[in-house]
C-alpha cells in the first residue's frame, strides 16, 4: 500500500486547469483557491508533474513547496532524520 498523489485531478475529480491557482490539502487533495492564499500552486505546475516534465523551473518550485508541505504534515512537523546526514 502506498500513498500518491493525483496531479491531473482536483478534489472534486475535475480535470486540473493550466491557468488556475490550486492549494493542496491534505486528506483532500488539490483544491481551487485565491492566489492571495500562502500555500498556492499552478495548475500549469502540476500537469507538468503529471507528465514528468521535470524541465520547467516554475514546476520544479512548485514540487519542491508541494513535497515539503506533505512531508511536513505527514510528519506532524517533525525533522526528517535524513537531513541529519547532509547537515
Amino acid at each position: 500500500m502506498g500513498y500518491g498523489l493525483q496531479f491531473n485531478k482536483d478534489n472534486n475529480g475535475e480535470d486540473i486547469i493550466a491557468n488556475t491557482v490550486y492549494c493542496y490539502e491534505h486528506e483532500l487533495g488539490f483544491t481551487k483557491c485565491t492566489e492571495n492564499k500562502q500555500h498556492t500552486l499552478s495548475g500549469s505546475s502540476l500537469l507538468a508533474l503529471h507528465n514528468n516534465d521535470l524541465t520547467d523551473t516554475k514546476a520544479l518550485t512548485d514540487a519542491k513547496k508541494l513535497m515539503r508541505r506533505v512531508f511536513n504534515q505527514l510528519l506532524n512537523g517533525k525533522p526528517l532524520k535524513s537531513r541529519e546526514l547532509f547537515t
